[in-house]
């Protein structure tokens, strides 16, 4: 039995026991549609766009635990461009074509206002290379496994090229849903996010750079 036909039947089961008492397995039932969606989607794409699109998803499924900002709880279409798009705060993930069986965020809520997040291209930006993935990865690696103190207080920083400090392990999350893009631009501000987008410019990231200390400077990674 495939997935497609265990998720079809799954979606009569639900649709029968809906209105009864039984609501606890109608949550269990949708997890289990929402992971046949999400596991048919992957073997549905390219096996070239495969590793981007999981990476898309695991930001997606990070994003849907957020209980403090239910707007940005899921993949949403931002009304203003029509692009789907994957916000937590600090990192922004938009494209042209939209992927399959993302979490997605209520409906009901006020979207996001991207337009002010993603400018358009302009004279007076600098445009930059950036650093390796599998160097990031090693650098991010090496210091996690030297790290005596408790787990969940660990941040990685890398200070770029241009001068920006950002979290490590968010840019490394940005430049794997993009397919490892080559650059990114910034107006010279240290404070202002960066950009970057996919070599076939059909999607795009934005990141919030990390505001540095006199600790940060002296122990960030220098890409």
């Amino acid at each position: 039995m495939t997935n497609t036909a265990i998720l079809k039947a799954l979606a009569g089961i639900k649709e029968d026991i809906s209105e009864s008492v039984f609501w606890r397995a109608v949550v269990s039932i949708e997890e289990i549609m929402e992971f046949l969606k999400q596991d048919i989607a992957v073997k549905s794409v390219k096996p070239s766009e495969k590793t981007t699109y999981k990476a898309v998803l695991r930001f997606a499924k990070e994003c849907a635990k957020n209980d403090i900002k239910p707007s940005l709880a899921g993949a949403f279409t931002c009304p203003e461009t029509g692009y789907q798009t994957v916000c937590d705060g600090y990192r922004l993930w938009q494209t042209t074509e939209p992927l399959a069986a993302l979490p997605e965020a209520p409906k009901n809520l006020d979207c996001l206002k991207t337009s002010r997040l993603v400018s358009e291209p302009r004279a007076s930006d600098g445009v930059y290379n950036l650093p390796a993935l599998a160097d990031l990865k090693t650098a991010r690696a090496k210091s996690k496994a030297e790290y005596t103190g408790k787990p969940s207080r660990f941040t990685h920083i890398t200070k770029l090229a241009s001068g920006l400090f950002v979290n490590t392990k968010y840019l490394i999350e940005c430049m794997e849903m993009l397919g490892e893009p080559i650059w990114y631009r910034n107006d010279g501000n240290i404070l202002h996010a960066l950009y970057m987008e996919s070599k076939d410019s059909k999607s795009w990231c934005i990141l919030l750079p990390v505001r540095p200390s006199p600790e940060t400077e002296e122990t960030a990674h220098v890409a």
